[in-house]
């Protein structure tokens, strides 16, 4: 693989124009996401979509445009939604069963 700064213009030019394609792919893919509820198809195709266009800005010497790191941190914080909700369930069914009256 050659470096950045070897690149010919023609082929700064070819990759520039495949990464605008690819990002314009993402756009897309993201967009039907929301709108069909963003199935594991839809996961799929971003994900492989994110691949090309990060070996793309690898090529062209680019920096990525948002870091992996920072968004595999925040996962705890959907778990605890999904915990508190589960909790809020079963609090309300147990009153509402009487539970509370036994």
């Amino acid at each position: 693989m050659s470096q950045p700064g070897d690149l010919s213009d023609e082929e700064r030019n070819r990759l520039s124009g495949e990464l605008k394609q690819v990002e314009g792919q993402q756009a897309e893919a993201l967009k039907e996401g929301f709108s069909l509820g963003g199935g594991l198809g839809n996961h799929e195709q971003r994900a492989k979509l994110d691949e090309q266009a990060e070996t793309l800005r690898q090529q062209l010497g680019v920096e990525s445009s948002a870091p992996q790191t920072r968004r595999a941190n925040r996962g705890w914080i959907g778990w605890v939604v999904l915990a508190l909700a589960c909790v809020a369930v079963v609090t309300v069914l147990w009153i509402v069963g009487g539970g509370a009256l036994a």
